[in-house]
């Protein structure tokens, strides 16, 4: 669980076959209260926290806050991260206070395919409540490749 959804598994494994993987036509960062029970990108289990998502651009030739070039994680693992601070504007929420127990990144402002998700560590959970800002600083939200 956690990590890239079968979707961008396929796109990656299909590159052996011949094929090329289509890029998302964007992405769009998200929090959850309730995080996803399966890696598929149409899973509805969870439960996204009530602003809208941010747009994260691919280069910064497209706009900000954008994606890194893929860089050494570990040995073992790429990863690239967020350039440009991530920030939901707090809305009326359905339940308040709410925590924010995972990250997602989806193909569209809303609906759309899950691309990749994380669990955040317990150290890192938080609540917001009514009328608080939230703002991930530069470097906060990787996406990791093994």
């Amino acid at each position: 669980m956690a990590g890239r959804t079968s979707l961008m598994a396929d796109k990656s494994l299909n590159l052996y076959r011949g094929l090329a993987a289509v890029p998302p036509a964007g992405t769009w960062v998200t929090l959850f209260t309730t995080n996803p029970t399966q890696d598929h990108p149409t899973d509805h289990s969870a439960v996204e926290w009530g602003p809208p998502r941010v747009r994260v651009y691919p280069n910064t030739g497209a706009g900000a806050p954008f994606w890194s070039a893929p860089a050494d994680l570990t040995i073992f693992e790429r990863s690239i991260s967020n350039l440009g601070a991530l920030q939901w504007l707090t809305i009326a929420l359905t339940v308040s206070p709410s925590a924010m127990i995972g990250v997602g990144v989806f193909d569209a402002a809303t609906g759309g395919n899950l691309l990749t998700w994380y669990p955040l560590d317990a150290i890192d959970v938080f609540t917001r409540a009514d009328g608080e800002t939230v703002v991930f600083g530069t470097n906060t939200v990787s996406i990791t490749a093994d």
